[in-house]
């Protein structure tokens, strides 16, 4: 193997130098994908080339045609050759650089880190390999990867080769991959995965110090709303805005991640008082008090917050999370707009949603489950005119359970399709046993869930259901939620339309509560409207609510549609109601829903106001 001395022993060396018109050679600017790592253990060892110029220019032809940028250092340290793709990617002129002694380059250029890594494989007289960020002539920066080989002419004459080449891009693409990883592409806010590293770090240094912290789940109230009327542009928009409050009002220490769609979570650490975590929540809630402006979009939203504590609600990240989710579920089904502490409580009340559904699964399957019926009376005879079908389940071992309790797991689940489905097939079959009865017939009410609407074949189950019963289309009559009139505009007016053409009626349940705009009931088949017992419960003393239900009469009047009054429990409601013109009303005053039998005898002995 070849011997190598230090520089300083120079005077002992042959020396050899190359022609001063090697940097003047053409070079091409392009990059490669490649580094010269093909050059083994870093070490080359040329054959002395002699004295033949057209040789030696072939070589410098290669160097200066590498598309690499390539410069050459002498034994002594000087630059004697730096190609034009040097040049392109530092900005320093080739012409400009050969003669410099290395030393004075790194004194001249401390940012260029080309030299440093130049003058340390000098100094140490092997060769070496490194990736770095580096600095231009220009002042701009860059990633570069650097490849040092020793190259020995003859016997003690030797010279250092840079292979440079920027990689920037790659450094750049896999600092996104690993940005994108952790971080939210919306709002730059941690990640779900950031922020349960960042929740285990906390738990590890709570245990030490013996310090609680907070986990803190918070979900936007009714956001998608905004998304279903305003588009996703201003939803998108509306979330960068809430992210960015939350940023700036939170302390330094806190954490604030986006869990995904509307939910954020928060980490409060160093908690030292139970009351330090109310009053960051109050926090909070002012934060949202303000509106948000979005897209010329004036915004106000509220916001319902879980928490959860270490050590007392969990020690470990899993148990934190759940069961700020816990609480989060219980503060959303409390009316929203505030905070839920988790308790043991709610953590029996997750597991019993479970056995609920396991419960209503089977009481499908069992046929457990029950139609009651609640009469819809004319203003004007005072007799019955139709009813209203409304499920019921009372478990065997359960007992009565609340249809606010299991109706919402239904949709959650999608049990709620094959129970709607039994549900028209029952009242449908109900209606025209009655009729069968000698009864007169009857419009049969039937609740359609949102979840039904997105079936594809949703029209023809209806009609095959009716046609299985023997009901007459035009006595059955669904009622929809505002809500529905949200989703995909044109799908569901097909559909609604198609209803409408074979006879069947579509009403709007709850009408004001929702939030579409009353160009719907023009745009859709709508027959009637159901106005929602809140506003009539309160209309004898709030003469806002008054003035609404008035102004919902008066506009369904000019749509012809007819208006059903939801809701009636005494005889000022019922006077007020019948005065603005409604057509039909149901309610305590006249009967609570009841089993298909008592309407059987009701409508027997001809009951009416």
């Amino acid at each position: 193997m070849a011997r190598h001395p230090r520089p300083h022993k120079a005077k002992s060396c042959k020396r050899t130098s190359l022609p001063s018109y090697a940097h003047k050679l053409p070079a091409t600017t392009a990059l490669p994908e490649t580094t010269p790592d093909m050059i083994s253990g870093g070490m080359a060892t040329v054959a002395t080339m002699g004295s033949d110029k057209d040789q030696l220019a072939l070589c410098l032809r290669v160097l200066a045609e590498i598309p690499l940028a390539v410069i050459l250092l002498s034994a002594q340290g000087h630059i004697i050759y730096a190609n034009k793709a040097f040049s392109t990617l530092t900005k320093f002129p080739a012409p400009d650089l050969i003669g410099k002694d290395i030393s004075s380059l790194v004194s001249q250029y401390p940012d260029a880190f080309c030299f440093h890594h130049l003058q340390e494989a000098f100094r140490a007289n092997k060769p070496s390999h490194k990736k770095y960020r580096s600095q231009k002539i220009n002042q701009d920066h860059y990633w570069e990867r650097s490849n040092i080989v020793l190259v020995e002419v003859g016997q003690e004459t030797h010279y250092l080769i840079g292979f440079f080449q920027d990689i920037t891009l790659q450094v750049q693409s896999k600092e996104l991959i690993s940005h994108m990883a952790f971080y939210d592409l919306l709002t730059d806010l941690p990640n779900r995965i950031f922020f349960s590293g960042e929740l285990e770090s906390a738990l590890k240094e709570s245990c030490a110090s013996g310090q609680k912290l907070a986990v803190v789940l918070l979900d936007l109230d009714r956001f998608k709303v905004i998304n279903d009327t305003l588009g996703h542009t201003v939803g998108d928009q509306f979330i960068q805005h809430v992210a960015k409050r939350l940023r700036t009002h939170l302390a330094p220490n806190d954490t604030v991640a986006r869990m995904g769609g509307d939910e954020f979570i928060l980490l409060l650490p160093y908690i030292r008082h139970f009351h330090e975590v109310v009053a960051k929540l109050q926090l909070i809630k002012e934060v949202f008090r303000e509106p948000f402006s979005s897209n010329n979009h004036i915004l106000h939203i509220n916001v319902s917050m879980g928490v959860s504590l270490f050590p007392e609600d969990g020690e470990d990240v899993h148990s934190l999370l759940k069961h700020a989710d816990s609480a989060l579920y219980e503060a959303k089904n409390s009316g929203r707009n505030h905070y839920k502490f988790f308790t043991n409580t709610l953590g029996s009340e997750t597991t019993s949603d479970f056995t609920i559904e396991m419960s209503l699964r089977k009481a499908l399957d069992q046929k457990h489950l029950r139609l009651y019926y609640q009469p819809q009376v004319s203003f004007q005879t005072g007799k019955i005119i139709g009813v209203e079908a409304l499920l019921r389940w009372e478990d065997p071992e359960m007992g009565f359970i609340m249809p606010d309790r299991f109706i919402p797991l239904a949709e959650e689940t999608g049990l709620i399709v094959p129970i709607g489905e039994w549900v028209l097939q029952e009242a449908c079959a109900q209606a025209v046993s009655w009729q069968k009865m000698g009864l007169s017939p009857l419009k049969m009410a039937v609740n359609m869930s949102v979840r039904q609407f997105q079936e594809p074949e949703l029209v023809e189950k209806v009609l095959a259901i009716c046609q299985q019963t023997g009901l007459d289309p035009f006595l059955l009559e669904l009622e929809i939620t505002e809500s529905l009139l949200l989703k995909d505009l044109n799908v569901i007016q097909m559909t609604l339309q198609w209803l409408k053409k074979k006879g069947i009626m579509i009403s709007i349940d709850d009408f004001g509560t929702g939030y579409s705009s009353l160009k719907y009931l023009r745009r859709f088949p709508i027959s009637t409207i159901k106005i929602d017992r809140s506003f009539i419960r309160d209309s004898q003393n709030n003469p806002d609510d008054a003035a609404l239900v008035t102004t919902l009469c008066s506009i369904a009047h000019h749509l012809n549609l007819h208006i059903v009054a939801e809701g009636i429990e005494n005889k000022e409601q019922y006077l007020f109601l019948k005065d603005l013109g409604c057509d039909a009303f149901q309610g305590f005053y006249f009967s609570a829903a009841v089993p298909a039998d008592d309407i059987s005898a009701l409508l027997r002995e001809g009951r009416c106001i």
